[in-house]
């Protein structure tokens, strides 16, 4: 099943968002450093930030692009353009912006396996960046799960049990396990290691980590919670073209 379709099908799963803590920080770093919020938020069909920039910035250049036709739909655009696309490389813009917020996509840029799964995320990245005003920044925003002794085991085992539920069509009795769902997490030393392989400099961080419960005790996972990364790519002077100054 095609992404388009796993979100369409699962609007009412992932379009009922409200505005949280780590909404903020991303709001108050970007109130830091301009007035005006020109922003691309991609996979953010739900709605919510782009909706807290409305209430908080008195001037705004706010687009969103979801794989999900129906998350669209769901929101008043009120000034906002809508535009269907993806990651890793169909964003159907255009034009460049301040900040690109991607929340909660990057673990589901899927390949066949883990490994190919990171190359798609790095390209992700990459293909991103090229819709950045120089100087410009990437806010991301992902969860991540920590195992005891090996912490990416709860993320392995999670990936392919997704793998075999979708493949033999058994759903797995838990309601995060939608069928036709993929997913690779990942951790922070992932992350931030990915991030740093592309010559991404982390210019602020925030981090909440949860309780643990009877569902991480399951998961055998240690940590787990959300991270939220700002990022700025270093500059390659030896590049004389204006979008590929973000290296």
């Amino acid at each position: 099943m095609a992404a388009s379709e796993f979100f369409d099908s699962n609007a009412d799963f992932y379009g009922a968002l409200e505005p949280h803590r780590h909404d903020s920080f991303f709001i108050d770093f970007i109130s830091k450093h301009t007035k005006k919020c020109n922003l691309l938020y991609i996979g953010g069909g739900g709605g919510c930030f782009t909706k807290t920039c409305k209430d908080h910035f008195q001037e705004t250049n706010l687009c969103i692009v979801d794989s999900s036709k129906s998350l669209l739909n769901k929101q008043k655009s009120n000034g906002i353009k809508l535009v269907v696309g993806k990651l890793p490389d169909e964003l159907n813009i255009d034009e460049k912006f301040e900040c690109i917020h991607i929340k909660e996509v990057l673990h589901r840029v899927t390949g066949s396996s883990i490994v190919n799964s990171k190359k798609i995320v790095s390209e992700s990245l990459i293909n991103a960046q090229f819709y950045l005003n120089n100087d410009g920044y990437i806010l991301v925003h992902e969860l991540f799960y920590e195992s005891y002794l090996i912490p990416t085991f709860t993320r392995t085992m999670i990936f392919y049990l997704l793998k075999i539920q979708n493949l033999l069509k058994i759903k797995i009795p838990n309601k995060h396990f939608l069928m036709n769902l993929d997913v690779c997490f990942y951790t922070r030393r992932e992350l931030r290691e990915i991030f740093k392989s592309l010559d991404f400099n982390v210019i602020d961080y925030y981090e909440e980590e949860w309780e643990n419960s009877k569902y991480s005790k399951v998961g055998l996972i240690r940590h787990w919670g959300r991270m939220c990364f700002v990022l700025q790519r270093q500059t390659n002077k030896n590049d004389s073209t204006n979008i590929s100054t973000m290296k």
